[in-house]
């Protein structure tokens, strides 16, 4: 057989191009293409020569550009920091451009943010009441707690303590006394006859309001039972002598017996001396004193035998005289007594007359030197008596002055000690012993008035009948004491 002949190459040729495509973008400048095929080659011909695709540029106007926003902002800080608060962002447009739109959509927004519960921290309740103090006194504690509500959504807790204590009662404890240890028993105050012993204990003294210590703080006990000697006791005193001396340092002197059969056989010596002997009357002796007032302000304290001078030393008028000083009456003033010669009781009978009676008073010592003293002292006196029976003090039928007061009354009082007084016999009557009855009255008292001092002599009458008038007289010793310059003279009593 015989070979097929090769068909000739035959090149490829373009079909025609294609349509072009649409324009990549409507506007701004776009491509498009477009393209062509090739048909062939063939048998071993040429390819065709040439693109298979053209480009192009299309709608190379501008575009319109419409607004368009920025980016977001970051959001906003939170309102609250949480329980539900809110936030914000924005943005920001940027312009359109040929004839483009305007921004589309908000420019902010709003969102909620810290949306979770706030935290609620902890809060401690009232506290309570303080307990009662641990102990009564001397510092103890006491407490007071508090209860936390707790926190919540992750909130504090309470903050602080929820109990506290403190100090109380620190006033100290009253500590009450305690007895201390007894003391031991003492010697017995005596060795017979039966004594005491005793001991004694101290109490440490309470503190702090404690209480006192309680039972006795001493004790004692019999002892020495046993009878003993008890001394004598003494007889008493004998009165103490007189003063050796009335002045310039004398000596008295007093003694006592001891019984010595007081206790029987159980006598003993008296206990202490059975005399003494002390100093007295130390005062100076001259000058001489006046008065016995005068010798007590010295220091007389005994009644005694004294010399005194009246008119005092350096005038020679009086000379010293002897006078008995009383020291006991008139509370010691220191009386100057002087006696006479008629100082017993004495009977008058058998003088019927008035006055026709009389006697005269002798002092001891001249009537000058009463006078003196009765001039110079305070105060005098002078016990006067008359003991009637049907005996008249007042004689109607007197031819001579008669006084016109008697013992114990005024002068000038016409009266006697009971017609001062209201006291007579009979109510009209001045004088006791004016009754005249026959019945025994008496009337006295002292004569006081300094001038009718010294009593010179006493006068009487009315008794001349026998056995039916009678009468006694009494005129005591004249008493004087004080210091005074009397300003009258004596004008001496005439009854």
């Amino acid at each position: 057989m015989s070979p097929t002949p090769h068909p000739l190459p035959v090149d490829g040729v373009w079909n025609p191009w294609s349509v072009w495509d649409e324009c990549s973008v409507t506007c701004g400048g776009g491509f498009q293409a477009r393209n062509r095929s090739c048909d062939g080659p063939y048998y071993k011909g040429l390819d065709c020569q040439g693109d298979t695709v053209e480009n192009q540029t299309c709608n190379t106007q501008p575009c319109p550009i419409d607004g368009y926003f920025g980016d977001w902002s970051a959001w906003g800080q939170c309102s609250v920091s949480c329980g539900g608060g809110t936030q914000t962002r924005d943005r920001s447009c940027i312009a359109p451009k040929h004839e483009g739109k305007d921004c589309q959509g908000p420019s902010n927004e709003t969102q909620d943010c810290n949306t979770q519960p706030c935290p609620v921290d902890g809060v401690y309740l009232a506290w309570s009441e303080w307990s009662e103090c641990s102990v009564s006194c001397g510092g103890g504690q006491q407490w007071k707690s508090r209860t936390c509500q707790a926190p919540q959504h992750g909130g504090q807790d309470c903050a602080g303590p929820d109990n506290v204590t403190q100090t109380c009662n620190t006033q100290p404890c009253p500590i009450d006394g305690v007895w201390l240890a007894w003391s031991q028993w003492s010697e017995c105050n005596t060795t017979c006859g039966g004594g005491r012993s005793e001991r004694t204990r101290q109490c440490q003294p309470p503190q702090h309001g404690g209480d006192p210590c309680t039972g006795p703080g001493h004790e004692h006990k019999s002892c020495a039972e046993n009878p003993c000697p008890i001394p004598g006791d003494w007889f008493p005193w004998t009165e103490w002598t007189s003063c050796t001396v009335t002045c310039g340092g004398g000596t008295k002197y007093r003694e006592r017996v001891c019984d010595t059969d007081s206790y029987g056989n159980l006598t003993d010596p008296c206990d202490g001396p059975a005399n003494e002997t002390v100093a007295c009357h130390t005062f100076d002796c001259l000058p001489l004193a006046r008065t016995c007032s005068e010798l007590g302000v010295r220091g007389l304290t005994e009644s005694t035998l004294a010399d005194i001078d009246l008119d005092g030393e350096g005038i020679a008028s009086l000379e010293p005289v002897v006078v008995f000083c009383d020291m006991e009456a008139e509370d010691g003033a220191g009386v100057t007594v002087v006696g006479h010669d008629q100082e017993h009781r004495q009977r008058v009978d058998g003088w019927e007359g008035a006055r026709e009676y009389e006697v005269r008073l002798n002092y001891n010592i001249s009537f000058e030197h009463v006078e003196e003293l009765v001039d110079q002292s305070e105060d005098c006196q002078q016990y006067i008596s008359w003991e009637c029976f049907a005996a008249l003090i007042h004689n109607p039928n007197d031819n001579f002055k008669i006084a016109d007061y008697f013992g114990g009354a005024a002068p000038g009082s016409h009266s006697c000690a009971c017609g001062m007084n209201n006291t007579c016999v009979e109510e009209d009557l001045k004088c006791n012993c004016d009754a005249n009855d026959e019945v025994w009255r008496q009337d006295d008292g002292y004569l006081t008035f300094k001038d009718d001092l010294p009593v010179f002599a006493f006068v009487a009458g009315d008794t001349g009948r026998d056995d039916t008038e009678l009468g006694y007289f009494t005129v005591g010793d004249i008493q004087c004491w004080g210091a005074r310059k009397a300003d009258t003279l004596f004008n001496g009593l005439d009854n």
